[in-house]
């Protein structure tokens, strides 16, 4: 859509720009929900949103934007919350096949690569298993 890479979108521009590519292809569509638009508060509102446009599913992120190069992670438990939510609004809203992957940044969020590639496999594993209760 002509955007620099890691380029700040609103979540409203982001559900507008989701919409019309969702309405001019025939294929599934992945969504780009960035870190879910707020902390665990706001997560079921930004997800309805997303499923309201017809995507097939989207991304949610652990990382916390500084507008800076930094990487900094959620706490683990919050990110799981994020995913828990994510799955129920998904099968309250009756989209049982929702597609919902949780992205870590983890890899790049200490200075040893094999310190951050621990915490990204255990993130990753926990995030798969996070089921609403």
């Amino acid at each position: 859509m002509g955007y620099e890479s890691e380029a700040d979108v609103s979540l409203e521009e982001n559900l507008i720009l989701t919409q019309k590519i969702v309405e001019s292809v025939d294929i599934p569509v992945m969504a780009d929900a960035e870190d879910g638009y707020g902390g665990p508060e706001y997560v079921s509102g930004t997800i309805q949103r997303f499923i309201d446009t017809g995507v097939a599913g989207l991304n949610l992120e652990d990382q916390i934007p500084d507008g800076k190069r930094t990487v900094y992670i959620v706490d683990e438990d919050s990110m799981i919350g994020e995913i828990t939510a994510a799955r129920k609004i998904a099968e309250t809203k009756n989209v049982p096949d929702f597609i919902i992957n949780g992205r870590t940044d983890a890899l790049k969020s200490t200075q040893s690569r094999e310190d951050g590639l621990e915490i990204a496999i255990e993130r990753a594993n926990q995030y798969l298993g996070a089921r609403p209760i």
